[in-house]
């Protein structure tokens, strides 16, 4: 620290002195305003309160189209049952009618013979199929026939039904004149045979 002396009032009368007092105290006031060395870093003062959210920015560009996916997802649950409808209404117009059946039987060892065995029609009717059976196997074929009012169904005689020797039925054969009215009379021939029993002829009709 520098010591200023001290100057009496006698002394001022030298302009030379008082000079060197000033340039002394302009000497001393220079080193006190001389700035120290730095001193050390205080302690962090504390955090300051969190500010508002900024504004949201904008929206950014719309992206590229993805792939379609070749996986099929998941079955979805099953829908509840829908109402019951409601009933429909009868029909007026009549379902096909039912098929019926007419065995003619010879009983014992059939032998050849026409109109035998006649049945009367009640109603108008169609022949669906004829076929033939008996209880042994022929030794010969064995063909029938069967008539309407005495005239034949068949107008080809190789369509009658046949039991083929060694066979007892014949397969089903279509007339060739299937329809009949009620009244016909429906006789059956025996065109040939030969060692055959029982023959039964059954016409198929609606």
């Amino acid at each position: 620290m520098t010591t200023i002396p001290h100057v009496g009032p006698e002394q001022f009368v030298d302009s030379t002195w008082g000079n060197q007092v000033a340039d002394e105290v302009n000497r001393v006031a220079a080193a006190i305003l001389v700035p120290g060395p730095k001193g050390d870093t205080g302690p962090a003062g504390p955090q300051g309160e969190k500010g508002d959210p900024g504004n949201t920015g904008p929206q950014g560009a719309t992206g590229a189209k993805g792939a379609d996916s070749t996986v099929p997802g998941p079955t979805g649950p099953a829908g509840p049952q829908g109402f019951v409808g409601a009933p429909g209404l009868d029909s007026t117009v009549p379902g096909p009618p039912g098929h019926v059946q007419m065995a003619m039987s010879f009983p014992g060892a059939v032998v050849q013979g026409t109109g035998v065995m006649p049945f009367i029609l009640t109603k108008d009717s169609t022949i669906v199929s004829i076929r033939a059976a008996c209880s042994n196997n022929p030794t010969l074929l064995l063909i029938a026939d069967v008539n309407r009012n005495g005239v034949s169904v068949f107008t080809d005689p190789a369509h009658r039904p046949q039991i083929a020797s060694g066979q007892r039925t014949s397969p089903p054969v279509v007339p060739d004149l299937p329809n009949l009215l009620a009244g016909d009379i429906i006789t059956v021939d025996v065109d040939q045979t030969s060692g055959a029993s029982n023959l039964s002829v059954t016409i198929e009709m609606f």
